[in-house]
């Protein structure tokens, strides 16, 4: 009995001290207040969500041309100083009403900005937008490697064609990538 108590005293010792060290910003990093923004993420809001990314403070340098690539972004245009979408597919395609496409993104880092692209981490989702450019849904993309990022639509939407925006977020910026894809919804 004395062993164990000793055990459960040392545990909650260390677990009061416990941190964690992000292994690409070689610093320690706030883990709990990305666990807050995880839990207060509202997936149906216009907000991209980062999780984390944003750990380190960014030199004012990257911080401007972030903010510029994210006011062209916004503005219509598909420009990233960094990351380039390079392909996106749904199959199938045409999907019918209440069906399920695969929607696969293949993304890289401009290698003129970044030495080695297996040291970027990029987070990205995808937005679905009806013809009046209502967004009708909002999916998380998981990185199934380096490159290639992918999820599951169901297509509970009445028939017609839906637009995919790609938001696409690295340390060093934010990317979106209006109209990247068009898919037909059948009765």
């Amino acid at each position: 009995m004395l062993c164990i108590s000793a055990f459960l005293a040392a545990l909650i010792i260390i677990s009061g001290n416990a941190h964690a060290a992000c292994s690409s910003c070689s610093g320690e990093a706030d883990w709990s207040r990305s666990a807050d923004e995880f839990m207060g993420w509202d997936p149906t809001g216009g907000e991209s969500a980062a999780f984390g990314l944003n750990q380190v403070a960014a030199p004012i340098q990257q911080e401007s041309a972030t903010q510029d690539a994210a006011a062209k972004a916004d503005d219509g245009e598909n420009y990233s100083r960094i990351i380039e979408l390079q392909s996106i597919n749904a199959t199938p395609a045409p999907v019918p009403s209440g069906g399920r496409t695969r929607i696969t993104v293949v993304l890289a880092i401009n290698q003129s900005e970044r030495q080695n692209q297996g040291e970027m981490q990029i987070s990205a989702q995808a937005l679905i937008r009806d013809s009046a450019g209502s967004e009708v849904d909002r999916m998380i993309l998981v990185g199934s490697s380096v490159e290639r990022y992918f999820s599951n639509w169901v297509a509970d939407v009445p028939p017609g064609l839906y637009r995919v925006d790609i938001l696409a977020t690295s340390a060093e910026e934010t990317a979106r990538f209006k109209n990247a894809l068009q898919i037909e919804v059948l009765s």
